[in-house]
């Protein structure tokens, strides 16, 4: 028997309790000559009727429980039919019952076979097999050589008999390990058996380009990789296994792109797939795939019989092709076994592109008594998934579904744009419309080739310098090649106008714009200003001048980024060439000291301010300057100076304001004449002119500094003192100075005989700086020492003393004078030093 290889597939266990971390199916190996053997064995088989007319296919179930004398741990007659039940429920679909042989479950004991090995399924299935059904056991373990558990395992549809087993294994049978069984692991394993492929098949392959795409439109792969199925999505589980404990609401990780950089979203409510917490199902292209499978377990080449009483068959074995063009017609090799009579007659059906919904079809021809000729109807839609029917009407026998094909047609396109006519220097928009099937390719207007495009439609932006001619030619796709060849005319207009402008504009500066051929006596309106970038584009009413445009830029130009700059006219031949210029901001005002003072009578101050190409203004709306200004002190006022800085690109900031103050000449005024009792103070008044701060010199007080115009200056004299100004000064030098102050002290000195009698001052004169005093009836807090002049030099705080002792600073041969001073009254006395 020819092809009798067994493509097995080995379902690994998942217990979430389980001391190991296991997967569901081991099947990462399996190959594509597993695959083209596969599609091989599907070309010859037969079967019998189809279940979209309603028939049920019978199929028989041999289950076989594996018992250990050692250990009472098993699965229940009553657990094998609830399993089998579920089996019904879900191939309910394509009408296939399960129906269990001979009504009984044998219940086997045998204490080799209780933990399977796998090297040891030749032996089990030897002894128990059965010829007549599916053989389905059920043992404790599974377990492979390298001692990873199984949860069961199947294969895909054989000739061989040695592929006619489901193998599962029931673990410790809890609830949740038999919930697993029936919701997942039974149905997953009998999708394998009628020939489903793991949603993930091949999503680790080394070559990249054999993983299943997630795309499904134009450049899909989605027949020829992963499950082969295209209302699966394509899912990438083997290159990350942990993605089978994310929740059913979680995303796949962003990182985890396709060939493409898409996003996967596999199914993860599929039978075949890893997935077992959102709901589980088949789709109706696996559940078509397996009515094909089925054919093969129905063959008559089989070694084994999973149904009964079975007599004429007609099957479809083979079409020419996998992917047809309209125009095009399909080749359909059939067999026929059993009596058909000699007024037989064929009949053809088809379905439409998503593999439902028959029809009867006409127009075709029987070849000879093993092929049949379908021409492609042009009204065909495009499609990947068609599927043929052959059906006979002497005895009435049909075939089941056919393998899926492609149907494709040839491709189309079309060149436009929404401007026939465009003005130099503007972007011209070219479109590019496919129809027909893609990848297309296509060779344009310059020569250059694109090759297998996915997108229906391609959109070139560029900027067009003369009238020109576009259009494409050698348009082929997978049908071949066309002979249109799609053209478009579009006519440049030239500029008119000549803008003489700058690679560099500045933002809020009025830009005066000189233009060659500006057209005179038009409406105020006649001319605009285009500017734009990718991002953003304006339109600018300028003032027109007889030689030039003046305008601003709007406020949302962007610093630092490159416009296109352009004036039209309201004629479409009226119009200037197009040039690049980058916006700048302005910098920021020069750094000035304000306000300034200078000196009456300074020749030739340079004013100074921080910044790069100073520009110095007499008022701030001129537009009149000098790089340079000096000032000349001439006389007393206040001059107000304006200063801006430029950049390297020429934006002139705005405006520093300085203000120069040329001071008045330097002079000082004394007066405050009075009369004063001794021990009193007054305020001597002095009026300045020019510039604090002042420095002043006052007989005979020494030099003050003061910061005030009108300064008053208390004075306590002993004795009656004059008061004159010898000096003054500023910054500016030393000015004039007039006027004096005579203030009269009554009893400068004066002391009653009974205070001479109560106050003792001695030794005096004084020779050592120590003096003693000693008072009757009272006490001394405080001493003050003066000059004879009436300086006050040096005061002594006391804690009340009736007597004492003072050091008297060194001071130079002379008068002077000490005013003790009590709660009481105060006291003069005159020592000589």
């Amino acid at each position: 028997m020819p092809l009798q290889r067994i493509i097995i597939f080995l379902g690994l266990i998942f217990y979430w309790h389980s001391a190991k971390s296991q997967v569901w199916c081991g099947a990462t190996d399996f190959s594509e000559s597993d695959k083209k053997l596969y599609a091989e064995i599907l070309k010859k088989s037969l079967t019998i009727k189809n279940g979209r007319k309603g028939a049920t296919y019978e199929l028989y179930i041999k289950p076989n429980v594996i018992h250990s004398s050692l250990s009472p741990i098993s699965i229940t007659t009553e657990q094998v039919l609830e399993l089998i039940n579920k089996l019904n429920l879900v191939f309910s679909e394509i009408n296939i019952r399960f129906l269990v042989e001979n009504n009984v479950v044998q219940h086997i004991y045998d204490n080799e076979f209780y933990d399977l090995k796998t090297e040891s399924d030749a032996n089990l299935r030897s002894k128990y097999d059965s010829d007549n059904a599916i053989n389905l056991y059920f043992t404790h373990t599974i377990t492979r050589p390298d001692l990873s558990l199984l949860n069961g395992y199947s294969s895909l549809p054989n000739f061989s008999k040695r592929s006619n087993a489901v193998i599962l294994s029931y673990r410790d049978n809890d609830p949740v390990s038999f919930s697993l069984l029936k919701e997942k692991i039974v149905p997953h394993e009998f999708g394998h058996y009628f020939g489903l492929l793991h949603t993930y098949q091949d999503s680790n392959n080394y070559d990249i380009k054999k993983r299943e795409l997630v795309t499904r439109g134009i450049g899909a792969n989605c027949t020829t990789t992963g499950d082969e199925l295209c209302d699966t999505p394509a899912d990438p589980f083997e290159r990350n296994p942990a993605l089978i404990s994310l929740d059913c609401a979680e995303k796949i990780p962003s990182d985890i792109l396709d060939f493409n950089g898409e996003n996967y979203s596999p199914p993860i409510n599929n039978y075949m797939s890893y997935h077992h917490k959102c709901g589980q199902q088949f789709t109706p292209m696996q559940f078509q795939r397996m009515e094909s499978g089925l054919n093969i377990r129905l063959s008559s080449f089989a070694e084994y019989k999973i149904t009964k009483n079975i007599s004429n068959f007609l099957s479809i074995t083979d079409l020419n092709k996998k992917i047809y063009c309209k125009g095009d017609s399909i080749t359909a090799t059939f067999q026929k076994t059993g009596s058909f009579e000699s007024k037989n007659e064929f009949k053809v059906e088809i379905s439409d592109k998503n593999g439902s919904n028959f029809r009867e079809i006409s127009g075709f021809k029987i070849l000879s008594d093993k092929q049949i000729k379908i021409p492609i109807d042009q009204s065909w839609e495009n499609g990947s998934n068609y599927r043929l029917i052959i059906t006979s009407t002497l005895p009435y026998t049909e075939s089941p579904i056919s393998d899926s094909f492609e149907i494709k047609s040839l491709p189309s396109a079309e060149i436009s744009s929404s401007q026939n006519a465009i003005q130099k220097g503007e972007e011209l928009q070219l479109n590019l419309k496919f129809g027909g099937s893609g990848p297309w390719s296509f060779k344009d207007w310059e020569g250059f080739t694109y090759e297998k495009i996915n997108s229906e439609t391609i959109n070139f932006g560029f900027l067009a310098d003369s009238s020109k001619l576009f259009f494409i030619s050698e348009i082929s796709n997978i049908c071949g090649q066309i002979d249109q060849i799609p053209s478009l005319y579009v006519e440049v207009l030239q500029p008119n106008l000549q803008i003489l402008g700058s690679e560099t504009y500045c933002n809020e500066s009025l830009i005066d714009l000189p233009i060659i051929g500006l057209r005179q006596n038009e409406d105020p309106d006649y001319y605009s200003v285009q500017v734009k970038n990718s991002n953003q584009i304006f339109n600018i009413l300028p003032k027109i001048n007889s030689n030039s445009l003046q305008f601003y830029l709007p406020q949302e130009i962007q610093n630092n980024k490159h416009y296109s700059l352009k004036v039209i006219g309201k004629k479409a031949t009226d119009f200037s060439n197009a040039f690049q210029f980058m916006a700048k901001n302005h910098p920021t005002p020069p750094t000035v000291v304000s306000p300034v003072n200078i000196c009456f009578g300074t020749q030739d101050y340079l004013l100074q301010a921080s910044g790069m190409n100073l520009k110095w203004y007499e008022n701030e709306s001129s537009k009149e300057f000098t790089y340079s200004t000096l000032v000349n002190g001439k006389a007393a006022n206040k001059q107000i100076f304006y200063v801006s800085q430029s950049d390297s690109n020429n934006c002139e900031s705005k405006k520093s304001k300085i203000e120069i103050i040329i001071d008045e000449p330097v002079e000082a005024e004394i007066s405050g004449t009075s009369s004063i009792k001794l021990g009193d103070s007054i305020n001597l008044n002095i009026s300045l002119k020019g510039s604090a701060p002042w420095v002043l010199t006052l007989d005979p007080l020494g030099e003050i500094k003061v910061n005030s115009a009108e300064t008053k200056v208390s004075v306590s004299p002993l004795f009656s003192t004059e008061y004159k100004l010898s000096k003054v000064s500023n910054y500016c030098g030393v000015g004039t100075s007039k006027g004096s102050a005579v203030v009269n002290v009554i009893s400068i000195l004066g002391n009653t005989a009974s205070d001479n009698d109560a106050l003792k001052v001695f030794p005096n004169p004084v020779y050592d700086q120590k003096v003693n005093f000693e008072i009757l009836g009272d006490e001394i807090s405080e001493v003050i020492l003066f000059s004879n002049e009436g300086k006050r030099l040096k005061s002594y705080k006391l804690i009340e003393k009736s007597k004492g002792e003072i050091i008297l600073p060194d001071l130079s041969f002379g008068k002077y004078n000490l005013k003790f001073i009590s709660k009481k009254k105060s006291y003069t006395f005159t020592v000589i030093k």
